[in-house]
């Protein structure tokens, strides 16, 4: 699944308003589902808050999750779970990693070594995502294991190669039978590729790391309309295939038996596999459903509880669903289903009846905040109303997720009036509800009458955690796992980074309950814009300052009443001195946040910039003032 580059972004203002309905108890699978993770990619154009999903994984008793990147926002929400993580290089990384393998150990520095100190517990960096597949035109054929042994070797020189291993998830299409031999045992390598593959099995056995391979019994449906439907799912409803005196009953084991086969003719016979990826879709195809999904997770769940294995290999697996939550900005390439794979919805609440961490239920994530309860639907009173329709539509579902709206799918039996409403308020809800986003001249219409029609949902989308409202913690975490990166280790004693505490106590602070204060500092200067060029992450540096206009110069109380009185009178009522003087206070523990976040801006600025300027001066002096008033500011707040 493609991984995408992603900046440091805002996060939204979250309120304790639990996300799903109370669901009815499943049939539970007994037993341990200790080996199961989740795949969670962030391909949504409206993601949710870190922390929420990482509680939500919690509360579902997930103990493992893979990534698509090493994005710092989110792989900084992970520290002090307890879960762990497989870290990502994507695949347009795959070049210079093979290239130079200073750029293997930059890498490690920046996301291993780094996220480690910060508590996050990394155990594989995936080199890549399927680079093999055919659809790719052998781009990535001549660079990926490259990549992987000099990001193996910078694992093993950073001191972290027995515990943290280097591997390439890989589609299940590097290995097959042959059309007149459909069995596991006639399996080998892709031809092609063959010996690059045998060459990379031994690479990775030498170093203990495991074969980690992707694999959907959906897409065996998919892509051939004439295979057996039951044979997708782990019910025993289908005539069962013989091979050397194993017998399948699914296409899932007979799958992973041909890797085992492959792995064994490429000498490498006990060699650990992983199921990086294995899902079901709930929409965009006619066996994309949630009907299908529940029966296919409640069958591969019981069967991963048990212990039961394959017949080549039986016992525990480790495995990885795809995925956590829908992404509808991914590519639409391979199926118009590749948007609709997530256990849970978009605004993560689970879609049907599963059973992960012992609760009866899936629990969806908390604390999710909605834009406003209106929908944009099409305006039929509208003059010349079938002038521009087309071209309105295409736009709306060019620039949206209309996927519901195909063959088979949750929305296909909508009027002709229904699907233009959906293309309308789908476009709608991904632009914010910005009313120009429903306009189309003339042809929309704003309702506040839910527009959803039977099993097809008009969303109301979530305030986005990429929204406007200012982040509490990332930027300063992004910010303090950079500086200890560049730092020698006295400057690294001098500045406090061993420890992320400070960031975390700040945190806790500050998401107590729902947030107002969102000042912000636009001074978009050269020196304030960083990009990191191995992650592609952009960290624009003022738009993050949650500081009050007299940070850090030296106001005295009138004026700062004066601001408030000001800012609070704008709304058109005069407020009461006890609402100038609350908001003040509150306004007041923010001034610790810039100075922490400016004291680390100055350590990064030492190290990469050659103004001058003495920027490891100024981030004493912030880091003093942060300490100074720490103890007065939080206390007083507490006190009150």
């Amino acid at each position: 699944m493609a991984p995408h580059s992603a900046a440091v972004a805002a996060a939204a203002v979250y309120v304790a308003i639990a996300a799903g309905a109370l669901l009815p108890r499943p049939a539970s699978a007994s037993g341990s589902l200790a080996g199961v993770g989740v795949n969670w990619g962030t391909m949504m154009s409206h993601p949710i808050y870190p922390p929420a999903v990482v509680e939500m994984l919690r509360a579902n008793g997930v103990g493992r999750v893979k990534l698509f990147d090493a994005d710092p926002w989110t792989v900084a929400a992970l520290a002090g779970s307890s879960i762990e993580a497989m870290l990502a290089a994507p695949n347009d990384q795959l070049a210079s990693l093979a290239r130079d393998p200073r750029r293997a150990r930059e890498w490690v520095r920046h996301n291993v070594t780094a996220n480690l100190d910060a508590g996050v517990d990394v155990r594989y960096v995936a080199v890549g995502n399927e680079p093999f597949l055919k659809s790719y035109n052998g781009s990535f054929i001549n660079i990926t294991f490259p990549a992987l042994k000099n990001m193996q070797r910078a694992l093993n020189e950073a001191g972290f190669g027995q515990r943290i291993k280097a591997v390439v998830p890989l589609n299940a299409d590097v290995y097959s039978s042959p059309a007149n031999k459909p069995v596991p045992s006639a399996g080998s390598f892709r031809r092609d590729i063959n010996t690059l593959m045998v060459d990379i099995v031994n690479f990775l056995h030498m170093n203990d790391a495991p074969f980690v391979v992707n694999i959907y019994p959906y897409l065996s449906l998919y892509q051939n309309p004439n295979f057996p439907l039951n044979f997708s799912f782990f019910d025993g409803r289908t005539k069962p295939v013989y091979d050397k005196g194993m017998v399948y009953t699914n296409v899932f084991d007979a799958n992973f038996d041909t890797l085992v086969w492959s792995l064994r003719k490429a000498g490498v016979p006990d060699m650990k596999i992983i199921v990086g990826e294995i899902g079901w879709p709930t929409d965009g195809d006619k066996n994309a459903n949630v009907k299908y999904a529940q029966r296919f997770y409640n069958g591969f769940l019981k069967k991963m509880a048990k212990n039961i294995g394959t017949p080549l290999r039986p016992g525990h697996m480790e495995v990885y669903l795809f995925a956590l939550i829908d992404e509808n900005q991914k590519s639409v390439l391979p199926g118009r289903f590749e948007r609709h794979w997530g256990l849970f919805t978009y605004d993560g609440k689970p879609k049907f009846f599963m059973d992960l961490g012992g609760n009866g239920r899936l629990v969806g994530v908390k604390g999710v905040q909605y834009l406003p309860a209106q929908w944009c639907v099409f305006n039929k009173d509208a003059k010349d109303k079938y002038k521009n329709l087309p071209d309105s539509v295409n736009y709306a579902c060019s620039n949206a997720d209309c996927t519901p709206l195909g063959y088979g799918s949750s929305c296909n039996g909508l009027s002709h009036d229904g699907n233009i409403s959906y293309a309308f308020n789908i476009y709608f809800q991904t632009m914010d509800q910005d009313v120009r986003a429903c306009s189309f001249g003339g042809l929309a219409e704003i309702t506040t009458t839910n527009a959803s029609q039977g099993g097809c949902l008009f969303p109301v989308q979530i305030l986005s955690a990429s929204g406007s409202v200012v982040p509490l913690i990332f930027l300063p975490i992004s910010l303090a796992l950079l500086s200890k990166s560049l730092c020698s280790s006295d400057e690294v004693k001098e500045f406090c980074l061993d420890s992320m505490k400070e960031i975390t106590a700040l945190e806790n602070e500050f998401s107590e309950e729902f947030q107002c204060i969102g000042f912000c500092h636009n001074d978009l200067q050269y020196g304030n814009i960083m990009i990191d060029e191995d992650t592609n992450v952009l960290t624009i540096i003022s738009l993050f300052d949650h500081r009050f206009p007299f940070v850090p110069t030296a106001t005295d109380i009138d004026e700062r009443k004066r601001f408030v009185q000001t800012y609070l009178t704008s709304s058109g009522v005069e407020p009461d001195t006890k609402e100038v003087e609350d908001l003040i206070n509150n306004i007041e523990k923010y001034t610790l946040a810039s100075h922490l976040v400016w004291g680390l801006w100055g350590i990064i600025s030492d190290h990469v910039n050659d103004i001058d300027f003495d920027y490891k001066e100024y981030a004493r002096q912030r880091f003093e003032q942060y300490w100074l008033k720490k103890p007065a500011i939080l206390t007083s707040q507490i006190a009150e």
